[in-house]
């Protein structure tokens, strides 16, 4: 099973992306939260208090969720990522210093953002121009929280 910690219209992606591929999506084990990250660490250790802790992995909204969950599960005798993966996302500075290191996705913001600068620098070159869009696709950083 697959837990997976995640905000408002992401979430309905993220169940729309597991339908897709096949994989279960029950809803007692998709937390979603906006809530500080005392409060999804604390639903995570109530998880593990009442002994029905069944997961495999636990995909985060991001790197520093994805460190507060690790230290919590740690803490709690869990394995990562032996017991359980724990997946991270926006790929930051700090998530290859965690230990272990948080496997994440990287949204390529740099190179998104060059692109974007140029997409505007040539519509001001010629305003008329028709309206356009591109897409970057993102990047899977496998670390050791991934196993």
């Amino acid at each position: 099973m697959i837990s997976q910690l995640l905000q408002g219209s992401r979430m309905d992606l993220f169940k729309d992306e597991l339908q897709i591929n096949g994989f279960p999506q029950e809803d007692s084990f998709l937390l979603n939260s906006s809530a500080e990250i005392t409060d999804i660490t604390g639903e995570i250790a109530e998880w593990l208090s009442v002994g029905n802790f069944q997961h495999d992995a636990i995909i985060t909204a991001n790197d520093e969720v994805a460190g507060a969950v690790i230290t919590v599960l740690v803490k709690n005798g869990i394995k990562v990522p032996e017991d359980v993966a724990v997946i991270g996302f926006n790929d930051s500075m700090f998530s290859k210093h965690f230990i272990p290191p948080i496997a994440s996705v990287n949204r390529r913001d740099n190179e998104l953002a060059a692109m974007t600068v140029e997409m505007l620098m040539e519509r001001l070159k010629n305003p008329e121009l028709p309206p356009r869009s591109k897409s970057l696709a993102m990047e899977f950083v496998k670390r050791e929280s991934a196993g």
